[in-house]
């Protein structure tokens, strides 16, 4: 195996077509469970692309940070993407010895052994040099087995939950019409000087909701004759952002919470558990399964209004107040909620509300008040639905297989 990676302190020069670069990840966007990127990486103008470029079957290990060592498997949909600097790349040939080490950099052992190099006065690194002298323990046979299939599954569950997911927002977009509805703007719904009397700021006094742009959007969600308010579809709530903080280092003792960020992590980084006792009120930040999760505080031109759903595995979760919550009205489908939410004409009208000085803010009236697009029961409805809880369920499936293997691995580790 070969350990490299590519030099962290250029600058990143964006491409204006994708022909001519790779959308660029940064290090938590690559356990996203659908990578986004809103940053081409030119392939001309940058130096280092190449060693920016990943491959089916890589191993990433972030290396600078406050979170150090989240290690990544390189899938098909991945390997689409060129990925920051700040993640070392572990270089093999895709066979069972690889996934072995993707498994023990997984365990507590694992994480512990790569954050144990760590070195910085402010911003914590590990050098590739740490990544390459770590010892691998050989468990017996029958261990490892056990657990490199289950952790070649769970790679395979997610090749194919992702093109799923990806497949039905744009069969989504096409057989709502909203797509060609959207092709058809005029150019004017795109220019950035308009005039607004005082009159129509209403209770905002910005003017960025009042966009041509997002007037358009609405107009063209209208014209499908399926338009309704997110009010209408789902019930939004933000609980309080303010408590006592009380976390605890034994998960026997606390809630798993969620972050805005972690929402749309299908392995959350720097994962914390908080004590039931620091909130007043618990039951309003425990997480319902076939719910929707919105980052609410962030930044407009990258996480700010993250969508994902509440699978089985965190109900009971809780998340904290910077994470929205959407829950279906009676007769709403999860999967076709989550659709409407993530397209990207709802996308940026929420983006588009964003308040705050410093940090992006969504309010549970604002996108109370959001224009979607919601199809009712019609067959296609019903089938893209289903096809959005088949995706997100394999995302499960392949947590609790790499879950199972790690807990296999680390017992035999501990000599249990």
């Amino acid at each position: 195996m070969s350990r490299e990676k590519p030099n962290c302190t250029f600058d990143i020069v964006p491409a204006t077509h994708p022909n001519y670069g790779k959308p660029y990840l940064a290090p938590w966007d690559t356990l996203r469970y659908i990578p986004r990127s809103t940053t081409l990486l030119s392939r001309l103008q940058n130096k280092f692309f190449h060693l920016c470029e990943v491959k089916r079957g890589w191993l990433l290990v972030t290396c600078s940070g406050r979170n150090l060592g989240p290690v990544v498997m390189v899938d098909e949909f991945l390997a689409k993407f060129a990925v920051s600097g700040d993640m070392i790349r572990v270089t093999s040939p895709l066979n069972d010895d690889l996934f072995y080490v993707f498994a023990f950099l997984s365990t507590a052992t694992g994480r512990h052994l790569l954050r144990g190099g760590g070195w910085g006065s402010v911003v914590d690194h590990i050098h590739p040099k740490d990544v390459r002298n770590i010892p691998v323990p050989m468990a017996d046979e029958r261990t490892r087995r056990t657990v490199v299939n289950a952790f070649v599954k769970a790679m395979e569950l997610r090749e194919q939950a992702r093109p799923s997911l990806l497949q039905a927002e744009q069969e989504f977009l096409r057989l709502s019409g909203l797509r060609a509805a959207v092709e058809a703007l005029p150019l004017s719904a795109y220019r950035r000087r308009f005039q607004l009397n005082a009159s129509q700021l209403k209770r905002r006094l910005d003017v960025e909701p009042h966009a041509p742009l997002y007037q358009a959007y609405r107009e063209a969600i209208r014209s499908t004759g399926m338009a309704a308010h997110l009010s209408e579809v789902g019930k939004v709530f933000r609980p309080p952002g303010r408590y006592k903080t009380v976390y605890v280092e034994n998960p026997q003792y606390g809630i798993p919470i969620l972050s805005g960020r972690q929402v749309a992590q299908y392995r959350p980084v720097g994962l914390k558990f908080i004590s039931p006792a620091s909130f007043r009120r618990p039951d309003d930040y425990l997480l319902e399964h076939n719910t929707l999760v919105l980052t609410a505080d962030g930044r407009a031109e990258e996480n700010l209004a993250d969508c994902g759903v509440v699978t089985r595995d965190r109900a009971g979760w809780a998340a904290s107040g910077h994470v929205i919550r959407i829950i279906p009205q009676p007769g709403i489908h999860v999967g076709l909620l989550y659709l409407a939410c993530t397209c990207q004409p709802v996308q940026a009208q929420m983006k588009a509300l964003a308040t705050g000085s410093v940090v992006d803010a969504l309010s549970e009236d604002d996108v109370s008040d959001v224009l979607l697009l919601y199809p009712g029961d019609s067959e296609w409805g019903r089938n893209l639905a289903k096809q959005v809880v088949d995706a997100w369920n394999r995302f499960v499936d392949a947590n609790s297989l790499e879950d199972s293997a790690i807990k296999l691995l680390e017992s035999y580790l501990g000599g249990d």
